[in-house]
């Protein structure tokens, strides 16, 4: 299981690599490269409970990456990575804890496009929607160890929302939201001994969650841009599909 986690964060790392050379030498004036880098924290949904939009619950934190590709004024393509903690606390029995690492494919539908609102509008909200994948890892933190089950890596589908402040043309602040879908049941049953589920849905602990575990996270985070659109007499057609004088 071991090598089969690492091939496919060997192979994933290779495309994100890939991606980023592609991104780097397809810089032109009508396209935008973007990096950010925030903070996030975790939020938990299992069959413990849930801590979405819970800022009672202990906090589990991280640090988040972005690559984004301005493909057209409506949508942003790019790759989002993210490693931290992540976990629930009920009681010293009802917990665990575990460190996080997650990235995908990620798609941003921009609504400062010109229909809902202005292209110039320094706030623009956004849609998200992305593929990837998240791997799970023993935390030193984690009190008592073992608490949660590896069992390999997740497909996740995260779903978001944003909002995005344009400083200047080089610099951005960022706050965006993903409730992540996940392909696993099983990371949160520290006390099952196992992947088959001996607790959840028992008198031990009769709450359970139907479906597949699910994560949200917040991000705060800083853009650096190193490219804008070109459109040099601002009639709003990129300069690359005309003659300019």
């Amino acid at each position: 299981m071991n090598f089969i986690k690492k091939m496919i964060c060997s192979r994933f790392v290779l495309i994100f690599v890939l991606s980023l050379s592609q991104f780097v030498n397809s810089q032109t004036y009508d396209k935008m490269f973007a990096l950010s880098v925030g903070l996030i924290k975790n939020e938990y949904n299992g069959d413990y409970g849930s801590d979405i939009f819970n800022f009672n619950k202990k906090a589990y934190s991280g640090i988040a990456f972005n690559i984004n590709y301005f493909l057209t004024s409506s949508v942003n393509l790019g790759i989002q990575i993210s490693k931290g903690t992540f976990g629930y606390y009920k009681s010293d029995i009802d917990a665990f804890s575990c460190e996080k690492f997650d990235a995908a494919f990620i798609a941003q539908y921009k609504l400062a496009n010109g229909r809902f609102l202005s292209k110039d509008s320094k706030l623009n909200p956004y849609v998200s929607v992305g593929l990837g994948f998240a791997d799970y890892e023993k935390s030193n933190q984690a009190t008592p160890w073992p608490t949660f089950i590896s069992n390999g890596i997740d497909i996740i589908l995260p779903i978001g929302v944003g909002l995005k402040y344009q400083f200047s043309e080089a610099f951005a602040i960022q706050y965006q939201y993903d409730y992540t879908l996940t392909s696993s049941d099983v990371h949160d049953q520290n006390r099952s001994g196992g992947i088959v589920n001996w607790v959840f849905g028992t008198p031990a602990h009769p709450g359970i969650k139907a479906g597949n575990d699910a994560f949200g996270k917040h991000i705060i985070s800083m853009i650096f841009c190193f490219s804008k659109p070109w459109d040099k007499n601002n009639d709003q057609i990129l300069d690359t599909f005309q003659k300019i004088q």
